[in-house]
């Protein structure tokens, strides 16, 4: 006779399953820049670059700090979607150091902490 009820092993492993599964999304959320603190150093594009590539290179990092003295004097921080590895032009996406339980690691590494992050609540809201 067929038995659709699981025994306790097999519930035990689906609820493994379920937890690992939940632990693998990424924490969604935002990166916040406060220019007026940033200096403009770009070592969080050395460190992304770091952790992603396994090489310290701007062109490789999921995000840019672009100093432009003609229109302002503070340092803004934009997202990158395209860099070039290997010469080849390649898309890149912030996943926001997905899996790395210490968070982004551009916002762990700047010295003067001008970068953060938000998480978001459920329902998509960004909170402090």
């Amino acid at each position: 006779m067929l038995s659709l009820r699981k025994t306790k092993e097999e519930q035990e492993v689906t609820e493994k399953k379920v937890v690992e599964v939940l632990l693998s999304v990424p924490e969604s959320g935002a990166l916040v820049h406060v220019p007026t603190v940033c200096t403009g150093c770009g070592i969080c594009e050395l460190m992304c670059s770091l952790y992603h590539e396994g090489v310290q290179a701007p062109a490789l990092a999921r995000l840019q700090v672009v100093n432009d003295p003609f229109t302002s004097d503070q340092a803004r921080v934009r997202m990158q979607t395209s860099g070039w590895k290997e010469g080849k032009r390649v898309a890149f996406e912030c996943d926001l150091c997905r899996g790395r339980k210490a968070g982004p690691i551009c916002v762990e590494y700047c010295p003067p902490h001008a970068l953060g992050f938000k998480k978001a609540k459920m329902g998509g809201a960004v909170r402090k």
